[in-house]
C-alpha cells in the first residue's frame, strides 16, 4: 500500500478517547475490488493500527454483509461510507 493510505479523522464519542484516526479506504481502491483484495487491504490497515475505516470505492460485487464481515474478522469499526447515487 505504501503511501497511498489516506486518514479521516472525527470525534469518537463511543471510547471516550476524543480524536480518532481512521483508514479512508478511497486511497486504496485499486486494492479493494475483489473480495481477496478487500480482506488482504482490511488486514493491513488493522496490522499498521487503524481500528475504523471509512468504506468508499470498493469492488461493486462485494455484498454490504461481506463487507462487515470481513471488517468485524479484522477488528475494524466501519464509520462512513460513500456510495453513489
Amino acid at each position: 500500500m505504501g503511501t497511498g493510505m489516506g486518514t479521516s479523522m472525527g470525534t469518537d464519542t463511543g471510547t471516550g478517547k476524543g480524536m480518532v484516526l481512521g483508514a479512508q479506504l478511497y486511497t486504496v481502491r485499486l486494492f479493494t475490488q475483489s473480495e481477496r483484495d478487500l480482506d488482504a487491504t482490511l488486514q493491513k490497515c488493522a496490522e499498521i493500527g487503524y481500528g475504523t475505516v471509512q468504506i468508499s470505492a470498493i469492488g461493486g460485487d462485494i455484498a454490504p454483509q461481506r463487507v462487515r464481515e470481513l471488517c468485524d474478522r479484522h477488528g475494524l469499526r466501519i464509520v462512513l461510507t460513500h456510495t453513489n447515487p
